[in-house]
């Protein structure tokens, strides 16, 4: 009797030695990792608590912060609830349909419509972005079949499963995603 009570009590006490590193952890990646974000002098403004009934408050640029292609461009970042070590930000730019003429364009000027997510690691950083560079056609909708990874400076990370094309069309929307990239660092603070 005495040997089993022992082996509960050691089960026990690991049970709670695990649970006691795993919130430190999750206290110490929030804290050191999420909040310098989200701090009172951060240029983001709390969206949505709870946002979409996930894991995660989104949060959006203030009203106050200029950035290029306001208002057009988007971008959420997607913070952890307890004990969620999930952390991503997403952007993209707008596109109009004109239903008159049954076209559809970036009201930027530009001929791509632009979105992208990234993961942010543990220590605050992001190290690429998935990016999507669609084509608006014509009939109304957007061509939209292949993801372009690329590191913080934009420089194409995918390119051998690419195929001449895409990579191409990739050259091509480069600035765009550069601009993205750079508003996402400046907006949200990753260096």
């Amino acid at each position: 009797m005495k040997k089993s009570k022992s082996i509960i009590l050691k089960i026990l006490l690991v049970i709670v030695i695990i649970l006691v590193v795993y919130a430190t952890s999750w206290f110490a990646f929030y804290f050191l990792t999420v909040k310098p974000h989200i701090s009172d002098s951060s240029k983001v403004t709390l969206y949505e608590k709870k946002a979409l009934e996930t894991y995660y408050d989104s949060y959006i640029p203030n009203e106050s912060i200029e950035y290029t292609n306001k208002p057009y461009d988007n971008y959420i970042m997607y913070v952890p609830r307890l004990f969620s070590f999930s952390f991503y930000v997403t952007g993209g730019s707008s596109i109009n349909f004109d239903t008159k003429k049954d076209t559809c364009e970036n009201p930027t000027g530009s001929k791509y419509y632009y979105g992208f997510m990234a993961d942010v690691d543990v220590f605050g950083k992001i190290k690429n972005y998935n990016f999507e560079i669609c084509i608006p056609t014509n009939e109304g909708y957007l061509d939209c079949t292949t993801t372009y990874r690329t590191d913080k400076n934009g420089n194409l990370l995918n390119k051998d499963e690419l195929s001449e094309e895409n990579i191409k069309l990739f050259n091509d929307a480069k600035n765009g995603v550069c601009s993205m990239i750079e508003t996402t660092n400046t907006l949200f603070g990753f260096q």
